[in-house]
């Protein structure tokens, strides 16, 4: 589980994408936690977008827990179901089965 705090921008996306590319694993759902996220431009959309494509090629998930300003910019590019969305980060690691948008 990888915990993210702050804003997603030009300046953070590359080092955003180094960071989580690294933890990602054959066989293993990496969830990554914005919930605390105060801001996220499209290039952390991009950045998101490789790393479900890097998790596939290699058997992973990608689970995320989604606060206000994801669920936006999500819900603006029209592509709330493309990733796996939860509400919270029990829901996202299994504990409960709700999720905040549909996969």
């Amino acid at each position: 589980m990888i915990h993210v705090r702050g804003e997603i921008d030009l300046m953070s996306a590359n080092a955003f994408r180094d960071f989580l590319t690294y933890h990602v694993a054959a066989d293993r759902t990496l969830v990554v936690d914005l919930s605390e996220l105060e801001f996220m431009g499209t290039c952390g959309l991009s950045v998101l977008s490789v790393l479900s494509t890097r998790s596939r090629d290699v058997g992973g998930t990608l689970a995320l827990v989604c606060a206000r300003p994801v669920q936006r910019l999500l819900k603006a590019a029209g592509q709330e179901s493309m990733f796996a969305c939860y509400e919270s980060l029990d829901h996202a690691i299994g504990l409960e089965e709700t999720r905040r948008f549909p996969a």
